[in-house]
């Protein structure tokens, strides 16, 4: 009797394993329509559905519409966006390498700054700080404010890095104040992205009410965007996570304890709401919310989308709506 009994509960395992692989199958074997197939479709679902975006990235190269090393810049910012960041290298060093890129200056400086960003989650100090001096002599020659204050902010933090931490922090606030009087078209990624580095080194040093003012200055950019920017689903929420948590710690080394308190409820609220709103969007799969992924130093790359770096993962961004074109 038992053995029967155990006979039938593995039958209607393996039919409900097998029913489960056949609808993954026909999902994953669907036609993308066309309206789907495009770039920014690439960078609305980096984080929200990543196979989804490498499916798209995947038709785009086989369709070969469009040039080479557009598609590079573009599949580089995923994987830069999802923590790959030696993939990322390959692709933007590819894109780097065209001539068009080349003979332009706006698109080398953009992935120059790209690759930076990569050997900074890699923590290849010798490449990074090549790298930078090449973006500060071409940002100069192009009288660039938004890429000046690029290079100089990872200067900054490089020299941080070094325990060079005062020199460090100089060259950091001094990049910040350049930033924000630029009209860089991704300077909301990249006000975003900066501000977390910078509170986290305040933290690391225990520097808390410098901390403290520095999300102040935070909050009113976490979801800031330029006009016409493409929207990156889970990328504002993201950052007001990461923001929230960092309040929270914050405050409480401060001794501000109701301030703290009130961080950590809406941060557990908004890491319930948004897990349950993925996992509804993506038919039962938990592809994670903000609370479930404990940080990267991250960017989030700026799109090159930069999202922070430090929650989630580390992230470059996405060229054209944030990590930019």
């Amino acid at each position: 009797m038992d053995r029967l009994l155990h006979i039938k509960k593995t039958k209607w395992l393996l039919v409900f394993i097998l029913g489960w692989w056949t609808i993954a199958l026909f999902a994953t074997g669907t036609v993308l329509p066309d309206s789907m197939v495009t770039e920014d479709k690439v960078y609305e679902y980096t984080f929200s559905d990543t196979p989804l975006a490498e499916r798209i990235m995947a038709e785009l190269r086989k369709q070969g519409k469009q040039v080479s090393y557009e598609l590079d810049m573009t599949e580089g910012d995923l994987y830069y966006n999802t923590g790959r960041f030696i993939m990322g290298t390959r692709f933007y060093k590819s894109a780097l390498s065209a001539r068009a890129v080349k003979q332009d200056a706006t698109k080398k400086m953009k992935l120059l700054h790209r690759l930076i960003s990569c050997y900074d989650g890699l923590y290849d100090e010798e490449e990074k700080s090549k790298t930078i001096r090449q973006l500060i002599h071409e940002a100069k020659l192009a009288n660039d404010m938004g890429m000046e204050s690029i290079a100089l902010f990872y200067l900054g933090k490089s020299l941080h890095e070094q325990d060079s931490k005062e020199r460090g922090y100089a060259y950091m606030l001094q990049a910040l104040r350049i930033m924000e009087k630029s009209h860089y078209d991704h300077k909301y990624d990249n006000l975003r992205a900066d501000y977390n580095d910078l509170l986290i080194c305040y933290e690391r040093d225990k520097k808390h009410k410098e901390a403290f003012k520095i999300l102040n200055k935070l909050e009113k950019y976490l979801d800031a965007k330029n006009p016409g920017e493409t929207d990156m689903e889970g990328l504002y929420e993201q950052e007001r996570c990461k923001w929230l948590a960092h309040r929270a710690v914050v405050c409480s080394k401060l001794g501000m304890t109701k301030e703290a308190a009130e961080a950590y409820h809406e941060f557990n609220k908004m890491g319930t709401r948004s897990s349950a709103r993925r996992r509804s969007a993506s038919g039962g799969r938990s592809p994670g919310s903000c609370r479930s992924h404990p940080a990267p130093r991250c960017g989030c790359p700026r799109r090159y989308r930069y999202t922070g770096r430090w929650w989630c993962r580390r992230a470059p961004c996405s060229p054209r709506g944030g990590t930019g074109r």
